[in-house]
């Protein structure tokens, strides 16, 4: 894999969900394809696209993944290919942790959560 591409999201990250459309602060506009979904909260991540071949993957810094995607602006994919790379990531990122909001991707524990909580706030109201 090579990497082509190092901005920004111009918006926060809700997280994966197919043929939903990120925005980099490049210009460039890129569509998921791959049928996923995840919830991952994150402020404007940092972004990495790398090409492999004839496709294109999606990196945000702080998501711990990488999926499929594919170019909606015409120019994104050759410009990054025939320019070379002017934008870096800052380094204290790649040695720091981003701010994140915990992921929770099971439902069936957010469920056992809710009823934990559920019988604690029972058991407090009824000590006298």
């Amino acid at each position: 894999m090579k990497l082509i591409i190092q901005s920004q999201l111009r918006t926060n990250f809700f997280g994966w969900d197919e043929r939903t459309v990120y925005e980099l602060d490049n210009g460039s506009t890129w569509i998921l394809i791959e049928p996923y979904r995840a919830v991952i909260l994150l402020y404007r991540p940092f972004a990495r696209v790398y090409q492999c071949g004839e496709n294109y993957h999606l990196e945000f810094v702080g998501a711990g993944e990488m999926r499929e995607v594919h170019p909606l602006t015409p120019w994104a994919a050759e410009a990054a290919v025939d320019k070379p790379k002017t934008e870096t990531l800052p380094l204290q990122l790649t040695e720091t942790k981003p701010s994140t909001i915990p992921l929770i991707r099971n439902p069936g524990l957010i469920m056992a959560l809710i009823l934990v909580a559920w019988y604690l706030l029972l058991a407090l109201c009824h000590i006298k």
